[in-house]
């Protein structure tokens, strides 16, 4: 396998299968992630993504498991309806979060929080940093981090829902966002219905502010597949994850335009993207292995209830 290729996929899928449109019961969906994490292709996967309400079920369910290493958990807080749920749900689902370590004995460790924020809080700039400003308060307060590391809690990334001023919103949020060591951004790539697939332009706007902010970029759902394509159930053009992390590395890495970028997150050619020895290349411009490492810090990966489906297809392309 190439270098690059390796160092561009490693870790890259955050596997979602409790949630939809797989929506498994959590048995099976743990019982394929530990599969998962045993296949020849474990060095993709990245962490099982669980909502806060489950995480004692998950425990549970781990009592038999024997495996040295816990498994890597992304939570999922309750969706805030409000910018004062910061303060009272939040904090509560950060307290359910905080102590699976001990409570799994070793099994189990929440690594990273995916927060929905409300809606306000895309509102102005002077919302979007009242909200981050709060979600920070309330990390320190609770003292949640990666329990068995003492480190702070490495990554917690906030996203917006789906709406028509979708596109300032996410400005504002970035920019809230710029400078909050371990904080990022998700954009939500898809979903059950068209409406849930955010134009093109949405994914460049969010790529190029995280990359003028300096902020880590992390998206879900609608990215099993690696290239862009048209799905025939919803009939409509959903987004590829070489599209949109190969988009977010020459993002940085060359500084491409909006204008290049968006016709990278919208090509439907997968004889455009190519790995080799040298990196990874699309159109003429290349980011290096060691490059691609680097940049991995600010494009980190995606969830999907699939996982696999994405190696599927990159074993089709010969990229692994």
């Amino acid at each position: 396998m190439k270098e690059a290729a390796r160092t561009l996929l490693e870790g890259i899928v955050d596997y979602a299968g409790l949630f939809p449109p797989a929506e498994l019961e959590l048995a099976p969906a743990l019982e394929n992630y530990l599969a998962y994490r045993r296949g020849s292709a474990s060095w993709m996967l990245g962490r099982f993504v669980c909502p806060v309400g489950r995480l004692d079920a998950l425990g549970r369910a781990l009592q038999g498991e024997t495996s040295a290493q816990p498994v890597r958990v992304s939570a999922i807080p309750r969706p805030l309806g409000s910018m004062e749920d910061l303060g009272t749900q939040f904090h509560s689902d950060l307290i359910q979060m905080h102590g699976l370590y001990e409570r799994t004995m070793g099994r189990a460790v929440v690594e990273c929080v995916e927060l929905r924020l409300p809606a306000m809080a895309g509102s102005s700039l002077e919302s979007a940093r009242a909200a981050v400003d709060a979600i920070a308060l309330q990390v320190v307060e609770t003292g949640t981090h990666a329990e068995g590391t003492g480190r702070p809690l490495l990554e917690l990334y906030v996203e917006l829902a789906l709406g028509s001023a979708l596109g300032d919103a996410i400005g504002f949020v970035v920019e809230a966002l710029a400078g909050r060591p371990g904080m990022g951004f998700k954009l939500r790539c898809g979903g059950l219905t068209p409406d849930s697939v955010p134009d093109s332009s949405v994914v460049v706007h969010a790529l190029t502010a995280c990359r003028d902010h300096g902020v880590p970029f992390k998206a879900t759902a609608g990215l099993h597949h690696p290239i862009r394509h048209r799905d025939s159930s919803m009939e409509v053009l959903m987004h590829g994850f070489l599209n949109v992390f190969g988009g977010g590395l020459l993002a940085h890495e060359a500084h491409l335009d909006s204008v290049l970028l968006h016709e990278m997150i919208e090509g439907q050619d997968a004889a455009d993207f190519e790995i080799d020895d040298a990196g990874f290349h699309w159109r003429g411009h290349t980011v290096s292995p060691s490059r691609i490492r680097t940049m991995r810090r600010w494009v980190t990966s995606f969830g999907s209830c699939s996982f696999d489906e994405p190696v599927e297809d990159l074993r089709a392309l010969g990229w692994i």
